[in-house]
């Protein structure tokens, strides 16, 4: 018999982000998981992989820091509004069971599995 002892050396909250149709996908670990946490992972995004887009769709849930108010916390006004301009936010059902579609991208390989068709 094995018995094997693990400790928990603190949290993170991870915040993913996921393009299916072309394979990309981001997880970022911070310490908190704040309205000014999200506001600035998205930013990023926007100011990086997504600069040169006129528009964006964000598909996300109802998660209380996932608001446009976040942006506002974040950054000063001007800026703030620059950035959601550039946003259609479009939210998932309330009880809907869109992470498990995300935690399922999450675990694909990045890599084609021999003898299987690539996940696209």
């Amino acid at each position: 018999m094995w018995i094997t002892s693990t400790s928990r050396n603190g949290t993170a909250s991870i915040f993913m982000f996921a393009e299916p149709l072309s394979g990309f996908r981001q997880a970022t670990a911070r310490e908190r998981r704040t309205k000014k946490d999200w506001a600035i992972e998205v930013a990023q995004l926007l100011d990086t992989r997504y600069a040169d887009c006129e528009r964006v769709t964000l598909v996300l849930d109802n998660l209380n820091t996932h608001t446009k108010g976040a942006f506002y916390e974040a950054f000063p006004p001007d800026r703030a509004r620059a950035y959601l301009k550039r946003i259609e936010f479009c939210y998932t059902p309330k009880h809907g069971s869109w992470l498990n579609v995300a935690g399922m991208r999450a675990q694909l390989p990045d890599e084609p599995v021999p003898g299987r068709a690539p996940y696209r």
